[in-house]
């Protein structure tokens, strides 16, 4: 069994990208589970609301097409 690709930092569209469209998620950085993304102690916090969504520059690129993207 071949083990699946490791995604490329290219691949990746940063928080920034996230929140400019998804600003309603701004606040919930702060609290609750998205929190995680973004507290240094967490493993999470290496790739911001990419670590559990998934590499998103195909979703940007898409025009945010949700297909493109773990939810």
């Amino acid at each position: 069994m071949k083990a699946p690709a490791a995604q490329g930092q290219g691949e990746y569209a940063g928080t920034d990208a996230c929140l400019g469209c998804h600003e309603n998620m701004a606040a919930s950085v702060k609290v609750g589970p998205h929190a995680r993304a973004f507290n240094p102690k967490t493993p999470a916090a290496s790739q911001g609301c990419e670590s559990c969504h998934g590499p998103g520059k195909a979703h940007v690129d898409a025009g945010g097409d949700v297909s493109q993207i773990k939810s």
